[in-house]
């Protein structure tokens, strides 16, 4: 009896030692030091820019040649596949896989043909052109470098001229840059990384003066143009 009334504040004393251990164990589990995530909201917008080249393939009947006016209204301009080039500001606006897709300003020049001296050359020169336009759409980005889009691309042309033989065409500015001077293109895009693939089906009816060689007439007449372009842009 003596021995267990001696041991017994010890037994006692270890059991509180071994609970305040215990609980202080346990209390540092749950509670750990605090710490701070610093997360960056990714961006709404995204701005680049774009230098484009390609070939375009006009249509079957725009490559025939004009032996009256009436061919010219229907758009017989004798063209040849030429070349394309456009350059220009976009942005693409969202914060997921797929968002906005706009380019608000872009430049662009074609040549039909692949002499530069004959664009210049106005007894040489078959079709050529210049616009300024803009391109809107949606775009998909499953990952990281890997974008696509389909957008339509509105613009202002200025046909440069055409020589057809008999034909030669050239800009008038007889009613302004009018809803006559307007084109319409439907494209779709890909691009991995920095380079993209597009294809891209223009339509057109530009006002133009059309001048008969033989006899030195001219008249003003719409020209109907259908061109699948194909080209490769450099995104940066």
């Amino acid at each position: 009896m003596t021995i267990c009334r001696k041991t017994s504040p010890l037994i006692f004393i270890a059991f509180m030692l071994c609970s305040m251990t215990a609980r202080a164990q346990y209390v540092g589990a749950i509670t750990p030091p605090e710490k701070k995530l610093n997360i960056e909201s990714e961006k709404l917008m995204h701005n680049f820019f774009t230098i484009k080249c390609g070939l375009f393939i006009p249509s079957d009947n725009n490559r025939e040649e004009s032996t009256s006016a009436a061919d010219i209204s229907n758009g017989k301009i004798a063209m040849q596949n030429g070349l394309f080039a456009e350059v220009g500001y976009g942005m693409k606006i969202g914060r997921k896989a797929v968002g906005f897709y706009c380019y608000p300003l872009l430049i662009a020049a074609y040549m039909s043909g692949f002499e530069f001296k004959d664009a210049i050359n106005p007894d040489l020169r078959e079709f050529t052109a210049a616009e300024i336009a803009q391109r809107y759409g949606l775009f998909y980005e499953p990952t990281k470098d890997l974008f696509m889009a389909a957008y339509y691309r509105p613009a202002i042309v200025a046909p440069v001229g055409f020589n057809s033989g008999d034909f030669t065409g050239a800009l008038t500015l007889e009613n302004g840059f009018a809803r006559a001077m307007t084109t319409h293109t439907m494209g779709f895009s890909i691009q991995y990384s920095l380079i993209s693939l597009s294809y891209e089906y223009y339509m057109g009816s530009p006002l133009m003066e059309i001048k008969n060689n033989t006899t030195d007439e001219s008249v003003n007449k719409r020209v109907p143009l259908r061109m699948s372009i194909i080209s490769v842009a450099f995104n940066f």
